[in-house]
């Protein structure tokens, strides 16, 4: 659903009036505490990736993998 009002919005098919318009504020809050949490856990699991240098251990691994 969020990702149809998305597309929606971005090709212009609805406004953000109508989609607006489709909640209440309570519902809002409860979807601003979901999305937090989501993004409070991707920024982790990032930070996470970073930290332990995932990123370049791939490489690393990639690379070896092919020769």
């Amino acid at each position: 659903m969020v990702r149809q009002q998305r597309n929606a919005l971005a090709h212009g098919f609805e406004t953000f009036e109508s989609v607006g318009s489709q909640f209440d504020t309570s519902d809002l809050g409860g979807k601003l505490g979901r999305v937090r949490l989501f993004v409070d856990s991707l920024l982790e699991a990032l930070q996470d990736y970073r930290d332990g240098r995932g990123f370049k251990s791939q490489a690393a691994g990639s690379a070896s993998s092919s020769q």
